[in-house]
């Protein structure tokens, strides 16, 4: 399944979204979690170590979350109530910087684009480059572990500056401003979809031959989520999925090696041997592949 996650921080924030989209609420543990056909909202919390847990968490349980698109509010010097995609966010702590994806102008309806400081704690010492928030650098961090920087996208509501400061912002305030970007949410999770090129038919033969590939391997999260894009440009390219019976002979092992299993031994040791095994069988896969798209590309 195609899932796109919404990823607020506060519960003024998604209550816009979750009527507009009709969404409804799902026991999901500690997680705040509301799901409809093919769109999640994940309500995180205050601060980016809370949105990357939260999120965390849900690429755990979710395998079928292909895109994330944070949407919240920040403050800076631009004007009160202006929409903004994220060009870039920095992790004011760290440093680290990443560039989450820009739709193109013709999606964006001639929103501007600006960079996303996120800081530890709320501040007023405005930036003039910048807009400040407190989550999305831990939402990209934690959304880089599944996916790549294609499938990231944060857009931003002015909610505080010199002029209107924090303590003006109130419950009533968020959700009023969060609503006043229904159009451009939608336009852009609809672009999000149009550019998932994989059809309905090749969409099915990739998750059985997922779905096979993670019986026989016991894949974690991450490893699922790599071997997707790996099969995805396999297909891509050659119309149909490999032969997963000729990628798993014992041949094609790490080092020449045969999955022979010794008998006995403590648990913990044919744990770390599976695991090992695993490793080793993922990494003979991705050398296939790789030959079979270059294979491909030089047809």
């Amino acid at each position: 399944m195609n899932l796109t996650c919404l990823v607020t921080a506060l519960a003024a924030e998604s209550r816009p979204l979750i009527d507009h989209f009709q969404l409804k609420g799902v026991d999901a543990g500690a997680l705040k979690l509301y799901r409809g056909d093919d769109i999640l909202l994940l309500e995180t919390g205050i601060g980016k170590l809370a949105a990357a847990s939260a999120l965390s968490a849900l690429f755990e349980r979710e395998r079928g979350v292909r895109q994330v698109f944070n949407i919240g509010i920040a403050g800076g010097r631009a004007p009160f109530g202006q929409w903004y995609l994220a060009a870039s966010v920095e992790d004011a702590g760290s440093g680290r910087r990443t560039y989450p994806h820009l739709p193109p102008l013709r999606t964006t309806k001639g929103i501007p684009a600006l960079a996303v400081r996120t800081l530890d704690r709320p501040s007023d010492d405005y930036a003039e480059d910048a807009l400040f928030d407190m989550e999305l650098a831990g939402i990209a961090h934690a959304a880089l572990r599944h996916l790549d920087t294609s499938a990231l996208h944060a857009l931003k509501v002015v909610s505080d500056n010199p002029e209107s400061d924090m303590a003006s912002v109130d419950r009533e305030r968020v959700t009023a401003l969060v609503a006043s970007g229904l159009e451009i949410v939608t336009a852009l999770i609809e672009w999000m979809r149009s550019i998932d090129h994989v059809d309905v038919e090749d969409r099915r033969l990739i998750e059985q031959w997922l779905t096979e590939a993670d019986h026989r391997m016991h894949l974690s999260t991450y490893q699922f989520r790599w071997l997707r894009r790996i099969i995805e440009r396999h297909v891509a390219l050659h119309g149909t999925v490999p032969d997963l019976d000729a990628l798993m002979a014992p041949d094609r092992h790490a080092n020449g090696s045969t999955d022979r299993r010794q008998p006995g031994g403590s648990g913990a040791v044919r744990h770390a041997s599976a695991k090992s095994a695993t490793k080793a069988r993922l990494a003979a896969l991705e050398q296939a592949l790789d030959a079979a798209t270059a294979s491909g590309l030089s047809a």
